[in-house]
């Protein structure tokens, strides 16, 4: 078990239960943190932040590179790159034997706001089946929505 990470408004947050701090078998918290901490960016300008965690080490990055959308203009060229993004950053499901697919879609419904969905399916991946089993099928994310479906 592990400790359930949400996504309200702003940012991320541990959830509280009756009396303490919620728990989850981990799937959705993973995909939240794969999707929104920041991925060492290897073609940032020198002299720039390449962010990231100090550990990365090459064929095993942590986060996504969503982050270095946040001063592009809006625009389907930059939806599409963080479409790629999202699914980069969860390419590990797959790579994992967690899920079959993973598919990603964005769009800008408003400006300055993109709407980032991701499905995950299980299909017929058969490794860690324990992460799956307290999972909602749909579970909204305040910003953007966020599915996570078991099929």
């Amino acid at each position: 078990m592990d400790l359930r990470i949400v996504a309200p408004a702003e940012g991320m947050d541990l959830a509280s239960g009756p009396g303490d701090l919620a728990q989850d078998m981990g799937l959705q918290s993973a995909v939240l943190l794969s999707l929104f901490c920041d991925a060492r960016d290897a073609e940032a300008p020198a002299g720039t932040d390449p962010r990231g965690w100090w550990a990365d080490v090459d064929g095993d990055q942590w986060g996504s590179l969503l982050w270095t959308l946040s001063r592009e203009v809006a625009s389907r060229e930059v939806a599409e790159r963080a479409r790629q993004a999202a699914e980069a950053a969860l390419a590990w499901l797959i790579e994992d034997g967690i899920a079959e697919t993973v598919e990603a879609s964005a769009e800008y419904p408003s400006p300055g706001h993109l709407d980032l969905t991701v499905t995950i399916t299980r299909g017929r991946a058969t490794s860690w089946q324990h992460l799956w089993q307290d999972l909602n099928t749909e579970t909204p994310w305040t910003g953007g929505v966020l599915r996570l479906r078991a099929v």
